[in-house]
């Protein structure tokens, strides 16, 4: 099964981003890279959101 966040940004000042990570389902704990879209600037807000039936630990999100 596919599991789905989506992460959403606010630059400061802008509009809100949206963009999805999806990722199949793993039994054991396994660590998962996503590309996203470059933020530029100074960002006021950062928010995950689990979407409806997704099935995963969430231990640690990195940004590099």
């Amino acid at each position: 099964s596919v599991n789905a966040i989506q992460i959403r940004y606010t630059p400061k000042g802008g509009n809100q981003i949206t963009q999805l990570a999806e990722f199949e389902h793993s039994a054991d704990y396994v660590e998962r890279a996503f590309k996203l879209d470059r933020i530029c600037g100074e960002v006021s807000e950062m928010s995950f959101v689990f979407m409806p039936g997704s099935e995963f630990g969430f231990d640690w999100f990195k940004f590099e």
